[in-house]
């Protein structure tokens, strides 16, 4: 037997490693109802976490935490959250990428736009914790990256707007990477797929808005199209620059 708490921790890991075989299988209908399911457990979890943090630290814990220079209850509470949650967010983070691809690739405006928003605050807060892996930083790229193929399928000028501006901050990143390295991670193995399904909403959303005869947004999708296939030339280097080349050669 072992408890609600571990059993919805072990289901959401589950739910998400079905979701990654089943994108590289390319089933994106089970890829995709793997992945939402997955992110409802596992932020379900995070939110009861951080909604119980008054339980009882054990004897053992609160002593190599206070080896560690943390004293006082409170930060050791925080230290424990921040523990827990970071064995959630790489299963977390997998599953919003796939959710994300598989939604641009159904042309789904609504989910991918949806996915792609709530994606990258976990996306920033992984970036933030861990910059001197080029995985994060590239996984962080990609999410910006999410966000301009959403915004073109959802044909909307202010969400271009902010999609220009993700873009933007996507560049400024990559600009970080130099010599560091990155682990054999399933997204920069399918980056490609990943980008594709942006260019694909793009470009779908530009030839939509030139048959409407929308002049102001066609211009404004056309301009976020050569922006996005500069930061995707640039993310191709990066990867070329950090990938073992085994793994590359898989992508």
């Amino acid at each position: 037997m072992i408890s609600p708490i571990l059993a919805l921790r072990e289901r959401g890991f589950r739910l998400a490693h079905a979701a990654a075989n089943a994108f590289e299988a390319r089933d994106s209908g089970n890829a995709y109802n793997f992945a939402v399911a997955a992110v409802d457990d596992l932020l379900s979890l995070i939110s009861f976490l951080r909604g119980n943090r008054s339980q009882e630290i054990p004897e053992e814990i609160a002593a190599h935490l206070s080896e560690q220079g943390i004293a006082d209850q409170e930060g050791q509470r925080n230290a424990i959250q921040k523990a827990r949650e970071a064995l959630l967010f790489p299963a977390l983070n997998m599953a919003f990428q796939i959710r994300s691809c598989c939604a641009l690739e159904r042309q789904d405006s609504a989910g991918a736009l949806e996915a792609a928003a709530v994606h990258a605050p976990l996306a920033r807060l992984i970036f933030d914790e861990n910059q001197e892996d080029a995985g994060t930083v590239l996984s962080y790229a990609l999410t910006m990256m999410d966000f301009a193929g959403s915004a073109a399928l959802l044909s909307d000028n202010d969400k271009l707007d902010e999609a220009t501006h993700r873009l933007d901050e996507a560049a400024r990143i990559l600009d970080t990477i130099s010599d560091r390295r990155s682990g054999n991670d399933i997204w920069i193995r399918n980056h490609k797929r990943q980008i594709e399904g942006s260019l694909q909403a793009i470009d779908s959303s530009r030839k939509a808005a030139k048959q409407s005869g929308a002049a102001l947004l066609e211009s404004n999708i056309s301009a976020l199209h050569s922006q996005f296939q500069s930061i995707a030339a640039r993310f191709q280097e990066a990867v070329a620059k950090t990938i073992p080349p085994a793994a590359h050669a898989e992508s």
